[in-house]
């Protein structure tokens, strides 16, 4: 009886042990993925630090935010104007258009029907 109490008490706490190094491992591997993701990060980081120190941003930098220029570039200055008045245009003469004291439907009818039908 005291034999099979001992290894219900080693199986007990075996089980126990298993159950946290299995936790143990996903929280290390939690914590791989997060080492990962910082090293990608610092090279990202890295990356952009090179390039800001760099001669070619400091230009850009100088040129598109600040408004400088080099020795030896043209400046060339937009100054608004104001526009010019709209003359307006004569409208188009159009001529050979009667004008009848006729309503439209009876003009479209003499069109489209034929006097002698029209009389019969």
């Amino acid at each position: 009886a005291i034999l099979i109490a001992l290894c219900l008490i080693f199986i007990v706490s075996y089980t126990g042990r298993l159950v946290k190094r299995a936790q143990l491992g996903i929280e290390a591997d939690r914590w791989e993925a997060r080492i990962e993701q910082a090293k990608q990060q610092r090279v990202i980081l890295e990356t952009e630090r090179k390039h800001i120190e760099s001669a070619v941003y400091v230009e850009e930098v100088a040129r598109n935010q600040l408004g400088m220029a080099k020795v030896g570039d043209a400046i060339v200055v937009v100054i608004p104007s104001t526009p010019a008045p709209v003359v307006a245009l004569a409208a188009p003469q159009v001529e050979g258009i009667k004008v009848t004291g006729q309503a439209n439907w009876q003009r479209w009818f003499e069109l489209f029907v034929p006097e002698t039908i029209a009389t019969q």
